[in-house]
């Protein structure tokens, strides 16, 4: 439906491309004829972990720690399974979203200086390293993507790696407490539009509506060129 990501200070902004209002009536059409179940529009990452690795559907997107899970010796499909970005219309390069578990220190901590050395503990290398091996997670650090041993934990490096050039960021700092409801109005528009075999173009007008009233109390903006290409 659109890329997302951040600019500077408080603005937020989405470019729509050609490709996404071709995408959205395929997706639809896809669900119409059962090819995809109705229910994975309510799928959150564990409900759709659960029927790829138990073998009841052919496609999964999620994030990478699933690689690790659906490979542990316990699973059904262990060792026959596979990575590949998702399709595209365009031959632009494959881009995918930072999943960044942000860390804090609430201000009126009674243990600022404890609560610092556990960030550091926990932002280093050696639990990096812990967490690449131990879960299948991506490490920031760009010396432990040529790590041979992680590259073996995590053989699906090689795929991913073009994505993490063009990284989108989820707009937590520029819409600050408000995004969670956020992320709740655009995935009910998002639902919404996927439910119908037939989507209306009202819905983009009726998210940006929506997220032009929060952003007005939030006091964050959206860009002008996504207002103006779907404003009421």
């Amino acid at each position: 439906m659109g890329r997302h990501g951040k600019s500077r200070r408080n603005r937020w902004y989405g470019q729509n491309q050609p490709a996404r209002p071709a995408a959205r009536p395929r997706t639809c059409r896809a669900l119409g004829r059962h090819s995809l179940a109705p229910g994975v529009l309510n799928y959150d990452e564990e409900n759709a972990r659960g029927i790829f690795q138990s073998g009841h559907a052919v496609f999964m997107r999620n994030w990478v720690y699933a690689w690790a899970l659906a490979n542990s010796p316990d699973s059904p499909v262990s060792g026959k399974i596979g990575v590949a970005p998702l399709p595209r219309d365009t031959q632009d390069a494959p881009s995918g979203i930072d999943g960044t578990v942000y860390l804090g220190i609430p201000r009126n901590t009674a243990h600022p200086a404890e609560a610092l050395s556990l960030l550091h503990y926990l932002t280093s290398e050696t639990v990096e390293r812990h967490q690449a091996l131990a879960g299948g997670y991506i490490p920031a650090r760009t010396s432990l993507l040529d790590d041979p041993e992680i590259r073996s934990a995590i053989p699906i490096l090689d795929t991913i790696r073009p994505a993490l050039a063009s990284l989108g960021l989820r707009p937590v700092a520029q819409t600050g407490i408000d995004y969670p409801r956020v992320s709740w109005i655009m995935a009910n528009h998002f639902k919404g539009a996927l439910r119908s075999t037939h989507p209306s173009p009202q819905t983009l007008t009726s998210l940006v509506s929506s997220l032009e009233q929060l952003a007005m109390l939030g006091q964050w903006t959206l860009s002008n060129s996504m207002i103006e290409r779907h404003r009421p």
